[in-house]
């Protein structure tokens, strides 16, 4: 019986070649070493420096001025952004301080226009009650018929309430006749022409009744003048 010849086949593998490492890939990994050793204590990074130059394949002394620049870098940029936060406070402060003087000086002024509104205020106030005073002085010494009208027309005028001005002018026509009647009656301040006065009261007559008999015509007056003095004699030197 005749053998089978065995034929071995050998087959080689041949593994695929790596991918060669780029230059900035290298620069790259060498940067970040870099900047981890930076961040060291410097005895620590010393103590590396001769081993990670090995193994990125460069010099200990280039290793070595590489962390050198990015310490000084970063050294150089904290003293940087230090004066920028000094300059940063500096401009806060100041602008605190210019806010606080115009707050300030906005309440100062403020206050101000407040005292000045009240001086304003308390003028008008004294313009008012004297304007007031002297219209109760002329109202006081008409007929008592005319008060009404007049009050009415003086609240108008004042933009007062007509009930306050009533009330203040109760008191006003109480004190004016209570000084009457202590006999502080304030004398006319020049002489009365009689005659004249009697023709013109007389004439004011005429306007509303007829006197035929003109040698009593005088008499009229007079006699309704005394009438009104036996109705109202603590108050007739005030009503007609």
């Amino acid at each position: 019986m005749a053998s089978d010849d065995k034929k071995v086949v050998k087959v080689q593998f041949h593994p695929a070649p790596l991918e060669s490492e780029s230059a900035a890939d290298r620069a790259s990994r060498l940067r970040t070493e870099v900047e981890r050793l930076s961040r060291l204590p410097l005895v620590e990074w010393m103590l590396y420096l001769d081993d990670t130059a090995k193994k990125h394949g460069i010099g200990s002394t280039k290793l070595k001025q590489m962390v050198e620049g990015v310490i000084r870098e970063a050294e150089k940029k904290a003293r940087e952004e230090k004066v920028e936060d000094r300059q940063r406070d500096r401009q806060q402060i100041t602008a605190e301080r210019e806010n606080a003087r115009k707050d300030c000086e906005k309440g100062r002024e403020e206050e101000r226009k407040r005292e000045r509104e009240e001086r304003e205020a308390q003028k008008e106030e004294e313009r008012k009650d004297k304007e007031k005073q002297k219209a109760f002085a002329a109202i006081v010494k008409l007929p008592g018929v005319e008060h009404e009208g007049k009050l009415a027309a003086l609240a108008r005028q004042l933009s007062e309430d007509l009930d306050v001005l009533r009330e203040e002018f109760a008191e006003l026509r109480i004190e004016e006749e209570d000084r009457i009647k202590r006999g502080e009656v304030e004398p006319w301040d020049e002489p009365v022409n009689i005659r004249e006065l009697l023709d013109a009261v007389t004439a004011q007559f005429k306007k509303y009744i007829i006197i035929h008999d003109r040698a009593i015509a005088p008499i009229v007056p007079l006699n309704a003048r005394y009438r009104n003095i036996l109705a109202a004699p603590d108050f007739s030197g005030r009503r007609y």
